[in-house]
């Protein structure tokens, strides 16, 4: 009975989420309390899914896919067409379904786990994370006239937590320190800049995105196997081509 309850945990829970996530945009005068109950069976489902079946090291890496759902709760106040209100609610559950079903395979089945799932899912939530923590910033700095430091603060804030949370698994300790004080740097440009680049909220949220993602993908050339000389100048004009392209190229708030 566990067992099968435990299997369609996940299904359910993203069902659950997708339900209470596009009922939230019905009810809208009720957010954020739907929203924060769709959060609550995510984390639920979560550690009724990994409780003393998981180590310590391992329930880290579930903290960030839960950072970002909760992010994702700001930006919801800036979905507007009913399009933008489907994919956010398939995205917030679908979020939470890879979450649980990798997190299912790592605790109950590990021999179907694919290897580093739960890492690998981090490495695309967290600048996609950073992303709709500055869109949600920049949006709302245009309602509620915020300090000139929340927007370095919650950079750095999420920067750090985040990569404390993704340190490289063949890392030592004080590897891993500098890698969290590269999340503090990172963090910090990115606050700074979505305070002061005069971007629309979108365009804010992409370049945020992109000073994550950057670190992240220059770091895989720090380890083997690594990826051909030709792949990293490529990747690196790629960067500074979707950089600079945003920033000339986009509405200016």
């Amino acid at each position: 009975m566990m067992f099968l309850l435990l299997r369609s945990l996940p299904i359910s829970a993203a069902l659950g989420i997708l339900f209470l996530s596009r009922w939230q945009f019905v009810a809208w005068r009720t957010f954020p309390l739907l929203y924060a109950a769709s959060a609550g069976i995510f984390i639920a489902s979560a550690a009724l899914i990994g409780y003393k079946r998981l180590a310590w090291r391992e329930w880290i890496k579930v903290i960030p896919p839960i950072l970002t759902f909760l992010i994702a709760g700001g930006a919801a106040l800036l979905v507007e067409s009913g399009i933008q209100q489907t994919l956010f609610s398939l995205f917030v559950s679908g979020l939470a379904y890879l979450t649980l079903e990798l997190l299912y395979l790592l605790g109950l089945e590990p021999a179907k786990y694919p290897v580093h799932g739960l890492s690998r899912l981090n490495l695309a939530l967290i600048p996609l994370g950073m992303f709709f923590l500055a869109m949600t910033l920049s949006g709302l700095q245009a309602f509620i006239r915020f300090p000139f430091w929340t927007s370095p603060f919650f950079g750095l804030a999420y920067g750090a937590i985040t990569f404390a949370c993704t340190a490289h698994h063949t890392s030592d300790k004080e590897q891993d320190r500098r890698w969290v004080m590269m999340g503090l740097l990172v963090g910090a440009h990115a606050g700074i800049f979505a305070m002061l680049l005069p971007l629309d909220v979108v365009a804010s949220g992409v370049v945020s995105a992109l000073l994550f993602a950057l670190p992240f993908r220059a770091r895989r050339y720090a380890h083997d196997p690594k990826p051909p000389r030709k792949s990293a100048y490529i990747e690196s004009s790629l960067f500074a081509a979707c950089f600079f392209a945003v920033i000339l190229f986009s509405r200016w708030a």
